[in-house]
């Protein structure tokens, strides 16, 4: 994650933004940054021509705003630090209430802590890079029946996508920072450490679109600080991922890998990594993954970063499931169909990527 760390030297904890925004004008501690006596402010500004600035000033009709006339002085300073210390990026918090602002602080200082503890590692998707490129219509099953005379489908784009299905102790962190399962009728699931490692399921796919979506509130970036914007794959791009410019018949290859994890209980994602090792995605076959793509036959002309049909009643879902599939729903480009309401032990997602433009 992009974030810098402020050396503070702290007494007692943090004025918050909705309680600056509630008292009056402070004193002002001479020539050092403006602040409250024996306090630190989440907001600090260090005005250019040392007059006394309130928040309230940063805002517009309650939200912090750039149109403020504050923002148009010279040289002015503002630092928007959570309690914890961390710097916050200013950009990212335009439009945003007080109230909002402390919210975020006090998510980005429970996700650093995390962090601090080794812990993000396995609260996040690993990713794998996913380049541009082509896979043969031969051997797949988006057109169905109907005759094409495509030879190629193609990804246009780079992305990335989950190395593994999502676990549940990465569903756990969301599920902790947002209280998801509680407030929309899942069953919030007691903390096992031993199932951590294990893929997500019950999820319907309202649940997969809200996990993406508070992904997207951490601003996760790469290795050279740009940042990730998270999705739910297309059939298409997970086809490519499994299946390669080779059109292999499995994801892991072309031999069908008789391991002890087919046909039995979900386990965990990396259990047998060793067998999977040089392939993109990992952990197929252990729950069925959904895909952001209507189930049904594609249009003849989308032979380029496919979606689908516009319409349709159900979710594809792909990879199979090892409590019951047959060799065949294991291949690359087998089609499976979900209800997109329904929550089933058989059913979990992945995650895909791409750099924020």
């Amino acid at each position: 994650m992009n974030i810098s760390r402020t050396n503070i030297s702290r007494t007692g904890r943090r004025l918050t933004a909705v309680e600056q925004m509630q008292v009056g004008r402070p004193r002002r501690e001479g020539g050092a940054p403006q602040n409250f006596i024996g306090r630190h402010l989440r907001i600090t500004i260090t005005p250019p021509n040392g007059k006394n600035r309130r928040a309230s000033e940063l805002f517009v009709d309650g939200k912090l705003s750039l149109s403020a006339p504050l923002f148009a002085l010279a040289g002015l300073r503002v630092e928007i630090v959570t309690d914890a210390g961390y710097l916050m990026n200013l950009d990212r918090l335009l439009d945003k209430t007080a109230d909002e602002i402390d919210q975020a602080a006090t998510e980005l200082d429970r996700v650093m802590a995390l962090s601090a503890n080794r812990a993000l590692q396995f609260t996040t998707p690993e990713l794998m890079f996913v380049p541009a490129g082509s896979f043969p219509v031969n051997g797949s099953q988006l057109f169905g029946n109907q005759k094409t005379t495509a030879t190629e489908v193609t990804i246009s784009q780079p992305f990335y996508i989950g190395r593994f299905p999502v676990t549940q102790g990465e569903w756990a962190a969301f599920d902790g920072a947002q209280s998801y399962s509680s407030n929309h009728g899942r069953k919030v699931k007691e903390a096992d450490p031993d199932r951590a490692r294990h893929p997500e399921t019950n999820v319907n796919d309202a649940d997969c679109q809200a996990y993406v979506a508070w992904l997207n509130t951490l601003h996760l970036t790469n290795e050279e600080g740009q940042e990730f914007e998270f999705f739910i794959p297309t059939a298409a791009q997970w086809e490519y991922a499994a299946r390669g410019k080779d059109g292999r018949l499995y994801p892991w290859g072309n031999e069908w890998n008789e391991h002890p994890g087919r046909f039995r209980a979900v386990y965990p994602v990396d259990e047998f990594s060793r067998q999977e090792s040089g392939t993109i995605l990992r952990g197929t076959g252990i729950v069925w993954e959904k895909t952001s793509t209507r189930f049904g036959n594609y249009p003849l002309d989308q032979t380029t970063d496919p979606t689908g049909p516009e319409n349709g009643d159900f979710t594809e879902v792909r990879g199979g499931s090892a409590w019951y599939s047959d060799r065949s729903s294991f291949f690359g480009s087998h089609r499976y169909l979900d209800n997109p309401g329904e929550r089933g032990d058989k059913v979990g997602f992945r995650v895909a990527a791409r750099i924020k433009t």
